[in-house]
């Protein structure tokens, strides 16, 4: 039963992530890299929600480095501080 709901979850997620491709890309190849990284974490659950994805997107389309750092750096310190806390359980 967990797999088909996992299966289901995935389905969504790649759904929502075409959403993210119709957002435009820059002039810039080392901005569209980062991007497609967006993009790919977001299809890995890495990035949780769509509107955190579009908003870091959106941060990058406008090269706003300095926002996108601080923004990126939010949501990479819960994932991290919970790999931490299970570390320290095993």
């Amino acid at each position: 039963m967990a797999t088909k709901r996992k299966s289901a979850n995935s389905n969504t997620r790649m759904q929502r992530s075409s959403k993210l491709d119709e957002l435009e890309l820059t002039g810039s190849s080392s901005r569209n890299m980062l991007i497609s990284n967006v993009k790919q974490m977001f299809e890995k659950g890495t990035i949780r929600t769509i509107s955190a994805a579009e908003g870091l997107i959106k941060l990058i389309q406008e090269n706003k480095m300095d926002e996108f750092d601080k923004t990126f750096a939010q949501i990479e310190k819960p994932k991290t501080q919970e790999k931490q806390r299970n570390n320290r359980r095993n």
